[in-house]
C-alpha cells in the first residue's frame, strides 16, 4: 500500500477540490487524455462521503432545475423541470465521479502552494507532508469557510445563536421569535421555512464586502 504522499508525486495536474469545481475539472482532464488517479488527482479535506451537501439544512432545493444543474457529460438524473434537493445533489456528485473513475483522495486538506524560485515547479503543503506539482488547479469553491460579521461574537441571546451553516431543521431552534441577518438566498429560504413554526423576522446586512448569504441565524 502506497502512502498518500507518494500517490501524489509525479502527477501531471492535482486539483483542490471534490466538489462541483473539482470534479468537472475532471471530466475536462480525462477529455484529454489524462487517466484519473495515474496523471492526475483530486484531493479533499474533507472525510469520504462527507460532502457539504449533505450537511445542508434539510429541505433545500436549487434555485435552477435538473436541466440547468447537471456537469459536463452526465445529465442530472430525473426529470427536467425538477428542483434537486440537497440530498440528491449529493448522490449525484458521487455517482458523476463513479462513473468518470474519479477516486478523490480524502481527508487531505492543502495549506498552500508555493513557486519554486529557480523555475522547477510547484511544492504543494498539505497536512500530509509537501509534494512538488507541475501543475495546480484550485477548485474549492467561494464558500468552503463560514464567515460571521465583526458584531457576532458580542452577540447573546437566550435561545440559539448559530450560523447558517449549522442550520439544519426548525426543531433546532426553540419556539418563539427568530431573527435571520442575511436576506440573500439562503437567508429567504431558512425564513420560508421557519415561518411555519417560528415569529420571523429578516434583516439585510448591508455591509459591503459580506455576501447576505454568509449571516447568521439566531433565535
Amino acid at each position: 500500500m502506497t502512502s498518500p504522499l507518494e500517490d501524489l508525486r509525479l502527477k501531471r495536474v492535482i486539483v483542490v477540490g471534490a466538489g462541483q469545481a473539482g470534479l468537472a475539472m475532471g471530466h475536462a482532464l480525462a477529455r484529454t487524455g489524462l487517466k484519473p488517479q495515474a496523471d492526475f488527482m483530486i484531493v479533499d479535506a474533507s472525510a469520504a462521503g462527507d460532502r457539504a451537501w449533505i450537511r445542508r439544512w434539510h429541505s433545500l432545493r436549487l434555485f435552477t432545475p435538473a436541466r440547468h444543474s447537471s456537469l459536463p457529460g452526465i445529465p442530472f438524473p430525473g426529470p427536467r423541470s425538477h428542483y434537486p434537493r440537497t440530498d440528491e445533489v449529493a448522490d449525484y456528485l458521487e455517482n458523476y465521479a463513479a462513473q468518470l473513475g474519479l477516486l478523490p483522495m480524502w481527508n487531505t486538506r492543502v495549506h498552500g502552494v508555493q513557486v519554486d524560485p529557480h523555475g522547477h515547479g510547484l511544492t504543494l503543503i498539505t497536512n500530509v507532508g509537501e509534494v512538488e506539482a507541475r501543475n495546480v488547479v484550485a477548485a474549492t469553491g467561494p464558500f468552503a469557510e463560514p464567515r460571521f460579521p465583526e458584531f457576532a461574537g458580542r452577540v447573546r441571546v437566550p435561545g440559539r445563536n448559530l450560523h447558517s451553516d449549522d442550520y439544519t431543521h426548525p426543531k433546532q431552534l426553540p419556539d418563539g421569535s427568530v431573527l435571520i441577518v442575511g436576506a440573500g438566498n439562503t437567508g429567504r429560504q431558512i425564513a420560508r421555512e421557519l415561518s411555519s413554526s417560528h415569529q420571523v423576522t429578516l434583516a439585510r446586512f448591508p455591509q459591503a464586502g459580506l455576501s447576505s448569504d454568509q449571516g447568521e441565524t439566531r433565535s
